[in-house]
């Protein structure tokens, strides 16, 4: 079977399982180039692959979503830093329920 040259919108949302909304944004916004067969939009498959190869994250060894940071003198207080939801529900359980004194939930920009 030979290799795909070309995808349509519809296959490339299901290859990035995503809406067809979503890439109809993409191909809007010059993330993604695609060219026409009549009034079918195609992507080109290397145009697909350096999307792909240019967003994907940077994974380190070291990676850890939560590291504790004391503050001060004081060993009783930790810092938890970002900006997700889990991090709020785990700020609030810690408060109630353990022997740190006081907890600053702050937010990366």
């Amino acid at each position: 079977m030979p290799k795909e040259f070309s995808y349509t919108i519809e296959e490339v949302s299901q290859l990035l399982k995503v809406s067809k909304l979503t890439l109809y944004d993409m191909v809007k916004k010059g993330d993604i180039p695609v060219f026409r067969v009549g009034r079918q939009m195609r992507i080109d498959t290397r145009n697909l692959d350096v999307y792909i190869k240019n967003h994907k994250t940077k994974q380190t060894a070291n990676f850890s979503p939560f590291v504790p940071v004391f503050s001060g003198n004081n060993p009783n207080t930790i810092i938890i830093s970002g900006q997700d939801m889990v991090l709020d529900i785990l700020c609030k359980y810690i408060e109630k329920n353990s022997v740190y004194d006081g907890l600053v939930h702050t937010q990366e920009v």
